[in-house]
């Protein structure tokens, strides 16, 4: 079975940024405008690129990285990027991470080896108001007023924004819903997302809309190779205990972790197996 590819939410939301300005985005620049983004990859030996990096109008560059995930190593990687840029450019450039993740943010922001120090500006979006974002009449502040913080509920928030950009007009509508629909991921929303985009349904058909249809099939996707692993992990406790006795405990555990082509292999060994460790091969 074809395996379903994680969702690119970082991709999402570098292109959310690059779609047009926005009031968050002012704050981030300090109220300087965007000359420009720039498309920089550095080096192949590093294999890396850069998230967004803006030439503002006053000459200064300010590079923006976005992470899902506390990244232990996030401050040296930051240190190698700057040192990278400051090499291309010529010049300083501010960085800002800018973490979108569910979890508490435990990053550091800066790097100190002996002496050698790098730091850089560190932002929980969740420590941005989303009513402020609300307010703005530009559907990218809207779109990441979902991920920013507030103590509303989040099907509140889903449809606070879904009633703000209905007025839009028809492109940006759009644009907007399909930016939503991609982000909602990031907070463990998209359950919450398809309801309040079915309860007004006369915003938007998501057949239509080229980013909800994408997730929409990657999520019945998902959802039957799901189901089908949960299948075969019953099947493999149900003939190891009639078989056997029992499932030992370690049996039981590696089953659980196990993904659906692991599963299937081990399905195949049934055949002629004296012992558990025949099927799912030996024990750590």
């Amino acid at each position: 079975m074809r395996r379903t590819k994680r969702f690119d939410f970082d991709g999402a939301l570098k292109e959310l940024f690059q779609k047009q300005p926005s009031v968050f985005l002012d704050k981030l620049t300090g109220g300087v405008a965007v000359k420009e983004f720039l498309n920089v990859e550095l080096p192949r030996v590093q294999q890396r690129k850069v998230d967004l990096l803006l030439r503002l109008v006053d000459g200064t560059l300010l590079h923006i990285e976005f992470q899902t995930r506390n990244h232990r190593d996030m401050a040296a990687r930051m240190g190698e990027y700057y040192y990278w840029l400051v090499r291309k450019f010529g010049c300083h450039v501010r960085q800002i991470v800018i973490y979108t993740g569910n979890g508490r943010l435990t990053m550091p922001s800066r790097f100190d080896l002996r002496g050698n120090v790098h730091q850089f500006e560190l932002l929980d979006l969740r420590d941005v108001s989303a009513a402020e974002l609300l307010k703005s009449s530009r559907y990218v502040d809207n779109v990441l007023a979902f991920l920013a913080g507030g103590a509303d509920s989040k099907q509140q928030r889903v449809r606070d924004i879904l009633l703000k950009i209905s007025g839009m007009r028809p492109s940006d509508r759009e644009l907007a819903l399909g930016f939503l629909g991609a982000i909602s991921g990031l907070r463990d929303s998209e359950i919450i997302m398809d309801k309040e985009i079915a309860s007004m349904g006369q915003l938007v058909d998501w057949k239509k809309n080229k980013i909800l249809a994408r997730l929409h099939s990657e999520g019945l996707e998902q959802g039957l190779e799901q189901g089908q692993e949960l299948a075969y992990r019953r099947m493999l406790l149900q003939v190891i205990r009639h078989s056997f006795g029992r499932v030992p405990k370690w049996a039981t555990e590696r089953i659980a972790s196990a993904k659906l082509q692991q599963l299937e292999k081990w399905a195949s060994n049934f055949a002629g197996a004296q012992s558990v460790e025949d099927i799912l091969g030996a024990k750590d």
